[in-house]
């Protein structure tokens, strides 16, 4: 602890400031100048040197924590100024937000950097919007070119649909021919077996016929013998 005070001592009496980029030769040069210097032990000196920069880190971190806050306040104000869009420059829109708080918490490079990052912002929004409507329109010509080929092929179809149809009505045609066919043929068939009981009918009368007249005939002859039987004999006989 000694040798630690002695050092800030040191450091206060030469106004040195050590910062994260001083080594610890510079820091070693510096101190050992002061004549308090000779009564700190070598070994101390790293030690010491080593827990100031962790300080001086801390420090910095919180720092910078502390500041990317002060930066997102001054892009949300950004965001709550309509006038500014992609197109929009630093010069022509600092009146806008110089009064704010954020914007006086910050440096000139800072608040320019926060500036200039959102406006890319805006613009790669937009650039991706017109990118999104141009791939819409993109698509929107595809589809519209395959309709376009399909109606024409459909269209060009048309005539062989048109050839099947004609093709399926002969088809039909054909099975309506072949329909009247056989129904001609049953009708000759049934003709055929008319004609056939007809014939059979004419011969069945005539063999009636015939059969009626060969009784009769034989009816009449045996008529004439028994007349022939009951006439008296001549005398002269």
């Amino acid at each position: 602890k000694e040798d630690k005070k002695v050092i800030k001592q040191i450091m206060q009496d030469l106004t040195f400031v050590i910062t994260p980029s001083t080594t610890l030769d510079e820091f070693t040069e510096a101190i050992k100048a002061d004549s308090k210097f000779e009564t700190v032990q070598p070994t101390s000196v790293r030690a010491i040197y080593d827990d100031l920069q962790d300080k001086l880190e801390s420090r910095e971190k919180e720092a910078r924590k502390q500041k990317q806050k002060v930066m997102e306040k001054f892009k949300d104000q950004l965001k709550s100024i309509k006038e500014i869009d992609e197109h929009a420059t630093y010069e022509a829109c600092v009146e806008l937000f110089e009064d704010s708080t954020s914007y006086q918490n910050l440096e000139d490079e800072e608040r320019r950097k926060v500036f200039d990052e959102y406006v890319a912002k805006l613009k790669r929004k937009q650039e991706k919007g017109d990118k999104h409507h141009k791939d819409k329109d993109k698509d929107r010509d595809k589809d519209e070119k395959k309709k376009d080929k399909k109606h024409k092929h459909d269209h060009d179809d048309r005539p062989v649909k048109k050839r099947k149809h004609d093709d399926d009505d002969e088809e039909e045609d054909a099975a309506h021919v072949d329909d009247r066919d056989r129904d001609r043929d049953r009708d000759r068939g049934r003709d055929r077996d008319r004609d056939r009981d007809r014939d059979h009918d004419r011969d069945h009368e005539k063999k009636e016929k015939r059969h009626k007249r060969d009784r009769g005939d034989d009816d009449g002859d045996r008529d004439r013998k028994r007349r022939r039987e009951r006439e008296p004999e001549d005398p002269e006989d």
